[in-house]
């Protein structure tokens, strides 16, 4: 006649209960004890299935309690050990970054790694923004998100910010107060410096008259031929623009004099004074 024997309850802990690496130690009181009896008494009980340390993976393992009497007869029962993760990933941010816009872009490119651990392997990543996109002008949030294999999830936030230097303006050619006769062309002559790469357009202004100017991007300079049309003493603004709307302007001539031009009408007689 076989023994009798009753496994102690299941249990289920989670690994921060008791948690080592990918999994949890369960103590003996909270194991149980089985029971065992028999006919003709029990000459044996045994327990398999935990090991070491009473340390249990993630997930259901099976302790099988084994009785056998004196004529070598068994029975046995089985307790069910469950062990839930419940332990989110560590993750860590990379610092925020201030950066330029790319060459000839009003976006810049950037990449991050953000790290992440976990008491058991298969952290997956995911960021908003991802790593490799073009950011905008101005600064922006990435969050980026730790999932575990148990669908545990932890967060971190970071910002990009991205900045448009203004282009840099001034007025070399002709010197303050020059003087011009009516109708003669004048050929008006401005530097500007600006983050490498940018595409630029510049506009000279001639008392409220506005002129497009030629922009040579490899010597950084604008130039204009202007004709006046009548006498007067003509105050002269440069503006340079890039293309993502940063402007810079001058109105002043080697950085010391205002930018200005006399033009007088050699046809209209002369002036006597003191």
């Amino acid at each position: 006649e076989n023994p009798s024997v009753t496994a102690p309850p299941a249990v289920v802990v989670t690994t921060s209960f008791s948690g080592v690496g990918c999994g949890a130690r369960v103590d003996e009181g909270l194991l149980g004890t089985s029971t065992a009896s028999d006919n003709c008494g029990v000459a044996a009980l045994d327990r398999s299935g935990v090991s070491p340390g009473n340390v249990f993976p993630i997930g259901t393992t099976t302790v099988t309690y084994t009785a056998r009497d004196a004529a070598g007869n068994t029975a046995t029962a089985t307790q069910a050990v469950t062990v839930v993760d419940d332990t989110p990933p560590a993750i860590s941010c990379p610092a925020d970054v201030t950066t330029l816009v790319d060459a000839g872009q009003c976006t810049a490119v950037q990449t991050f790694s953000p790290a992440a651990q976990d008491n058991c392997a298969g952290v997956t990543m995911t960021s908003s923004p991802a790593s490799g996109s073009a950011f905008p002008l101005g600064s922006t949030t990435v969050t980026c998100t730790a999932t575990d294999a148990a669908g545990n999830t932890a967060s971190c936030a970071f910002t990009v910010t991205v900045e448009n230097p203004e282009p840099v303006a001034g007025i070399t050619d002709p010197p303050s107060g020059a003087i011009y006769s009516v109708g003669t062309p004048v050929t008006f002559r401005g530097t500007f410096a600006d983050n490498s790469g940018d595409v630029h357009t510049a506009e000279w202004t001639f008392d409220g008259t506005t002129q497009p100017g030629t922009v040579d991007e490899a010597a950084g300079t604008v130039t204009v031929v202007h004709t006046f049309t009548s006498a007067g003493v003509y105050y002269v603004q440069l503006t340079v623009r890039d293309q993502c709307g940063g402007s810079g302007s001058s109105t002043v001539v080697n950085g010391e004099l205002d930018a200005l031009v006399v033009v007088y009408d050699p046809d209209a007689g002369f002036v006597t004074g003191g």
